[in-house]
């Protein structure tokens, strides 16, 4: 795969990414974020120092840049569903951890 064909395969990951998060498909954001690590990951090693080896196109230099440009927005957007369920857990932990630490203080049953 060349660099463009990584980062269009990257976008698309991307795009699904925004739904699972936006579904609270919490699993599948997980798996297709592996998915676009690996692609990532591709791509580092054809471009180690993040620009393209060997000349391109302006029509494909735009290509990539568009590709780059979703990927970004679609991880705002990630992150705005994600966030606030990640204060929701961190919420219900606090909440169990403190109850688990007045049980044990207090001999409570539940302990």
């Amino acid at each position: 795969m060349n660099p463009t064909d990584l980062l269009q395969g990257m976008a698309q990951l991307s795009s699904q990414m925004v739904e699972a998060a936006r579904n609270h498909a919490w699993t599948n954001l997980l798996a297709l974020q592996g998915e676009l690590v690996s692609l990532q990951t591709q791509l580092m090693v054809l471009e180690p120092e993040g620009h393209q080896r060997t000349p391109i196109s302006v029509a494909e230099r735009e290509r990539k840049a568009r590709h780059a440009r979703q990927i970004l927005d679609d991880q705002a957007e990630i992150l705005s569903h994600v966030q606030p369920a990640q204060e929701s857990v961190r919420k219900l932990l606090a909440t169990n951890a403190l109850g688990q630490t007045l049980r044990k203080a207090y001999s409570l049953p539940g302990s």
